[in-house]
Parts: structure tokens; C-alpha cells; sequence
């Protein structure tokens, strides 16, 4: 998933442009919204991916672009994608514990107050989807 702010800066740095003005903006905005109504895009919020692909965890570490360190460009679906992986790797997480093991798979540096309200507010998602399960102590994916 991409957020489409980094989408358009993508786009501009590719057209050799130093800044988006309206007229770029608006002409991404309509071959977005072009796509989703051909169903070619997929989307959730702000955030654009194509219908049916896994959602693959990046380690962000490396990553030259800073837009992709931010909390506003974390997709949700990765996200959830990097809670199960989590319970997945360690057969189950505390509440406390998984904000932090998704920062490390995510490469971020620090588990700051809303990269945790972030993971919670997707850890609970999950939970209320029945994507993972809780008996009192431990969070887990389903058997």
C-alpha cells in the first residue's frame, strides 16, 4: 500500500518536477479516482493498493524516502499485516509487548505514543474481526 501523498511525490520527482502545484495534484487525483472506479486500485483511506495483493511488512530502516517513515503514511493494512506476523513468529504477544515487536519488523526507531495507539487501534480491529484471538492473557492468531 502507498499513501497517496508519496504517490504524488513519486510521480513529481519522476516528471523532474521540484513541486507539485494544483494541476499536478488535480490530475493525479482524477486518474486515482479513474482507477478505483474501475476497480484497477484498491483503497483504504488515504492509502492505495492493488485489489487482492498480500500485503508484505517492510523494514523501513534503509528507506530514502522520509514520507515513509512518517505514522500518517504507515498503511493500516500493513500494520495488521506485521501484528500477525508478530504473533505468528513468537505464538502470541501481550497487549504491552506487540507495539514494539511490530516497530522492529517495521524498522522504526522508536515506539513513540501514537506509533502504539497505531498498532493498538489495529491489534483491536483484528480482535473485533476475529482475525486474532484473546483468552484473558495472550493475544494469538486463530488454530
Amino acid at each position: 500500500p502507498i499513501h497517496f501523498d508519496e504517490l504524488v511525490t513519486r510521480m513529481r520527482t519522476l516528471w523532474g518536477l521540484q513541486r507539485a502545484g494544483s494541476r499536478v495534484r488535480d490530475a493525479l487525483e482524477q486518474a486515482r479516482q479513474s482507477l478505483l472506479a474501475d476497480e484497477a486500485l484498491a483503497a483504504e483511506g488515504e492509502f492505495l493498493d492493488l485489489p487482492g495483493r498480500a500485503v508484505r511488512v517492510r523494514n523501513r530502516a534503509e528507506v530514502g524516502s522520509a514520507n515513509l517513515r512518517r505514522i500518517d503514511c504507515l498503511p493500516p493494512a500493513e500494520i495488521r499485516a506485521a501484528i500477525a506476523l508478530a504473533l505468528r513468529t513468537s505464538l502470541g504477544g501481550q497487549r504491552d509487548e506487540l507495539p514494539a515487536a511490530v516497530t522492529r519488523l517495521l524498522g522504526l526507531s522508536a515506539v513513540t505514543a501514537p506509533v502504539r495507539e497505531l498498532v493498538l487501534t489495529q491489534l483491536d480491529a483484528l480482535h473485533g474481526s476475529g482475525a486474532v484471538a484473546f483468552n484473558g492473557t495472550l493475544y494469538r492468531l486463530p488454530t
